[in-house]
């Protein structure tokens, strides 16, 4: 069962069609080791075609699966997790809160820069205060690169000739 569960998480980088129905039976078996690495694999993936998956699971009652949900919104770029992440800053679980705090610094956008920032203001341990701190360099190194490679049809035929 060990080796499924790493083969299936390894699988997730590849773009092979059948990895998806692997990613899907692992989903649906009801093990929750399985569930688990079938959102490691989704987050490995990268592709949006799981989103429902990853958000159905981002408030899970097993902390392992809640957090690799969490971490497949933030590889993901799930926008529409956002909520259920800054709820999750509040995890009683801290590697599911830690992820969260990662996670909105990966995805970006007002409300999660707005989270962080306010709970950059909170009284924390060094160690949480340093993690959040990075988490807000993160997610402003990302959203100052966010257009350096987004190109309209003529810089890309500018770029090419």
């Amino acid at each position: 069962e060990e080796v499924r569960e790493l083969c299936l998480r390894s699988l997730g980088y590849s773009s092979r069609p059948e990895v998806a129905d692997l990613i899907q039976k692992a989903y649906s078996a009801g093990s929750e080791t399985e569930l688990a690495a079938a959102l490691c694999a989704i987050a490995r993936s990268a592709e949006g075609i799981w989103e429902y998956n990853v958000l159905a699971r981002l408030n899970d009652p097993s902390p392992k699966v809640r957090l690799e949900a969490v971490r497949a919104a933030g590889d993901i770029g799930l926008r529409e997790g956002i909520p259920d992440l800054i709820e999750l800053l509040e995890d009683v679980d801290e590697s599911v809160w830690r992820a969260a705090v990662w996670s909105l610094s990966q995805i970006g956008g007002h409300r999660a820069t707005k989270a962080l920032n306010e709970m950059a203001e909170d009284e924390l341990d060094e160690a949480e205060k340093e993690l959040v701190l990075d988490a807000i360099d993160h997610l402003e190194f990302f959203e100052s690169t966010r257009d350096m490679f987004t190109f309209d049809g003529d810089e890309q035929q500018d770029l090419q000739a």
